[in-house]
Formats: C-alpha cells, structure tokens, sequence
C-alpha cells in the first residue's frame, strides 16, 4: 500500500523567511495491489504451464470502477543483464494486461517478478515484487545412465515436491546420434548457468544440454580443445578454485588432466598439464579432492598413478601440478603412499578423503586431508580399513558430514566409522538376486536456497543396482536412504523400479 503525496505549492521567499516551510498538498489517496504473492515462489513448467495471477487494485482517490491505469510484468532472469549488446536496456515485459494469464516461453531457471500500475493522470507508479521459478522435466533431478542394447540411455526422476515427481524413461529414444557403451556422468556446478553435465561415452564426452538434455556433435567437449581430437575420452570432470582461482577439468580415461579457466571468454583446454617441473609425464586417478567453496586459496588435490602419490594444483592451466605439501596435522602420512588408489572425493566440510590400496597384502587404508586456505593442507584421517572380509570392493562414498565410509561388494553393503577404526565395518544393506552398478552421496550447490525437505539430500545415501534375472529395459532399481548419526539403521526414503541397466547416477540442481 503506497499513499502518494504531490508537491503543488512552491517555497515564497521573502527578506525574513517569515513563510519558510508553508506548502500546500494534496492527498493522493492509498493505493492497495492484492492478489500477488510476495514470499513464496511460483513454480511451473516453461512452455506448458500458465501462470495465472489475478489482481485487484483499490484507491481511495478514483471512485469504483474508475482505474486510470496501464499496467506491465516484467520477468528477469536472476542471471541475465540488464543491458544488450548495443548497449540498450533490455525489455522483460511479458504481458501488459491487468490480470497475468500466460504460457511463460522463457528458459529453465529462476526470475525476479514485477506487476508495475502505473497512474495515467498523475504518471505515479506502485510496483510489486515476486519470485518465479521455471522449470523443465530435465531442468533438475536424479540423472540416472543406463545401458541397454549397447548404447547409452538416460532416465530422468524430476522431484516436483517432497512427495511428487515424475519419471522419465529413455529421454534418448528416438534420437539417432549413436553415443555407444555409457561410462559415467559428472555435473560440476558453477554460475552463472556455465555447469558441466558431462556424459562419458564410447564415441565421446558430451555436455547434455541444459534445456532438453539432449546430445549430439554440436555438444561433443572435443571443440573446446585446442587441438579438436577426433573423440574425448573423458572419465572425470570437476569445476573448483584453487587458489581462488576458477578452474574447469576433465581427467581423460588414459589419465590425462587438462584444466581451463571457464570465466576467459574462448578460453578452451590446451595441452595436458600432467607434467611434473622435471618434465616427467604421470597418470592421473579420475578423482578431485578441494575445498567446499570458492572461498580462499586451497589446493585442489589429484592423484599420481604413475609414482602413486598426492599431487596439487594451484591455480590456472599455466601452472603444472606440484607434490602435495602438508602443514601439520595430526595423522602420520606422507604424499609419497607406494599405493594405489580406489577412490577419492572431497566433503562439505573442507576436508579430502581417499582409499588406497597396498599392492603387496591388498589391505586397503584410508587418508583424511584437511584442505585449508593459501595452499595449506593438515594430514588429519590415517587407519586401516577395518573389513570384516576381503569381498571385493566394487564401489565406494565418503558421507559429506558424519566421518563414515560406504563401500559396496557385489550385492550388499558396509558402512565403516572412521571415528572408530578398530570397529569393523558393518553390513547395512543387502539385496540377494541383484548387482550393484553405484554408490553416491549428493552435494547441493551453494548458491542455491533449497527447501528443507532439499537440504536432506546431502544425508543421503543413494544406491543403485540392477536385478540380475531382469530384462535390461526394465532391470534398475534406485533407492535412497537416510542416514542417521551414531551408525544407526538406514532409513529407505524412497525406491524406484523399472529402470535401465543402471551405470552411474547424479543429480543435477537447478541452474
């Protein structure tokens, strides 16, 4: 509600300012815009779904049913400028009738909404704010790959709420662009809307995109690198700062590790920088550890294949990595290890966990290194792997918060606490008749507001596996568990059935 004061009299001077602060106003009346909510979003499918937002509009200055107005909405992305090429205001007004009846034909994403009155007699205008928040089937939710005949196949699981989603099988079918067997997938997030959401394939690395998912040669990673290869054989991609600066990497299947700076316009990778100053050439394990955040200057750190040790990088592709560097810590590790590495990933708590294997008794151990700011790193974690049998390890998670290690065998799985490590892992999972293809556990972005019912997504363990005796097209299944503090029983929060031959599941978060 605005009530609007007009100026008409102006300040009389005279020798002895004896008028000074005599005016005469009018009162414009009270202005009252109803119907527009302002503290909640209002989601919808773009392209599909109208948005519908009646308006009443009451003045004690107008009689009923008098309304000198024009009215506008505008919907402005909460990434997009506000001025074009030619240096002109952009114009976001997407409807100028009183009440908001329309089909959005805009983008995925989130917008800033505004209802603007204004009064054509007095030229006083009342703007209301709003959110909305555009979405596609595709435009977040679980990406679950799939193989079936041979080729590469993705589902989709959009949660539209906590309770509802909906699930889309074979977005693919129908699409003639051949990706061959499916290896992997990586969404490295970053902003504004620059997020990787790499698929590793047979015949190439793809970036899905980011409105249908789609792929095809117009998205093959190969023409961002400098020297256009004929296929890009991507096994793992992460965005993070080192050293505060952003870096995009992609570690390649014969452990080649490229980096670039995605903020440069036209940058692209150049030549491979697993180097070492000495000019010496080294395999890179398909695995990042860093800080959470873009906050500071730590490391980001990689795995040495080759000589099987801890490596870092600092902080552009100019730069080579350099042999890990420890500042302290109260573990007793070096980053020369002589083992060999089976996983590595990072949590949000600034902290770099990895399992390594010794080639000599097989035993497998595990190293927490605490990532700091200005390329300091503390050697916090270092046990032995307490198992209660030498089943083969087939897939492994480090939770983001609780000191707990998840590893599957071929049908069942075992959760170790690293705060107890004369314990011996536990099985907490088991599924006879099945095998398992994945074992995650999500992180949310950063920049994002998420619901409460989002945020628990970071304490949830997601398993997929496929039924053994299944025909492929229908043989997946995806269940996610929460889990609770004190190594207590999972609790299974949902399941889902029916879906393709399961290879790798991540979740991408709205853009």
């Amino acid at each position: 509600m605005k009530k609007w004061l007009f100026i008409l009299g102006v300040l009389l001077w005279t020798s002895c300012f004896d008028d000074k602060g005599n005016y005469d106003y009018i009162d414009l009346g009270e202005l009252t815009v109803d119907g527009i909510i302002t503290d909640q979003w209002y989601e919808l499918f773009a392209y599909s779904d109208t948005l519908k937002i009646p308006i009443e509009i009451h003045s004690t200055r107008y009689t009923e049913g008098e309304e000198p107005y024009t009215y506008e909405w505008k919907f402005m992305s909460q990434s997009s400028q506000t001025w074009d090429e030619r240096n002109e205001p952009i114009d976001y007004t997407v409807s100028r009738e009183k009440n908001l009846a329309i089909v959005p034909q805009l983008t995925a994403g989130e917008y800033f909404g505004f209802f603007i009155v204004t009064d054509t007699i007095l030229g006083l205008q009342e703007k209301v704010d709003f959110f909305v928040r555009l979405r596609t089937t595709v435009s977040e939710g679980w990406m679950i790959l799939c193989e079936e005949k041979g080729e590469a196949r993705l589902d989709w699981i959009m949660n539209l709420t906590e309770a509802e989603e909906r699930i889309s099988r074979n977005i693919w079918k129908g699409n003639n662009f051949k990706l061959g067997k499916p290896y992997g997938l990586s969404y490295a997030r970053t902003r504004p809307k620059m997020s990787n959401r790499y698929v590793f394939t047979e015949n190439g690395t793809f970036n899905l995109d980011g409105e249908d998912a789609h792929v095809g040669e117009e998205n093959d990673v190969r023409w961002i690198f400098g020297d256009s290869p004929d296929i890009v054989h991507g096994r793992a991609a992460e965005v993070a700062f080192a050293r505060g600066n952003k870096l995009d990497m992609i570690i390649t299947r014969n452990g080649n590790l490229y980096a670039r700076n995605p903020l440069s316009t036209g940058d692209i990778y150049g030549f491979s920088i697993n180097v070492t100053s000495d000019g010496q050439r080294f395999e890179v394990a398909p695995y990042f550890g860093h800080r959470s955040g873009a906050v500071g200057g730590g490391n980001v750190i990689i795995y040495d294949n080759t000589n099987k040790r801890f490596m870092a990088l600092d902080d552009d592709n100019k730069k080579i990595p350099h042999v890990l560097t420890f500042s302290g810590g109260t573990a007793d590790f070096q980053a020369e290890t002589g083992r060999d590495m089976v996983y590595m990933d990072w949590t949000k708590d600034n902290y770099t966990f990895a399992l390594l294997e010794d080639p000599e008794d097989e035993e497998m151990y595990v190293y927490g290194i605490g990532v700091g700011d200005n390329g300091i790193n503390e050697r916090k974690y270092y046990m032995k792997l307490n198992r209660p049998n030498k089943d083969k390890i087939t897939h492994v998670a480090f939770h983001l918060y609780y000191r707990y290690l998840f590893y599957s065998t071929e049908n069942a799985v075992y959760q170790f606490d690293m705060e107890y490590p004369e314990t011996p892992a536990k099985a907490v999972l088991s599924f006879p008749g099945e095998t398992i293809t994945t074992l995650k556990v999500s992180k949310l972005a950063l920049y994002i507001a998420f619901q409460p019912w989002e945020k628990l997504r970071e304490n949830q363990l997601v398993v997929g596996s496929i039924v053994n005796d299944k025909d492929e097209d229908e043989c997946g299944v995806m269940r996610i568990y929460d889990v609770p503090t004190l190594m207590g029983p999972l609790e299974k929060k949902k399941e889902y059935t029916e879906l393709g031959k399961i290879v790798d599941i991540v979740y991408r978060d709205r853009d």
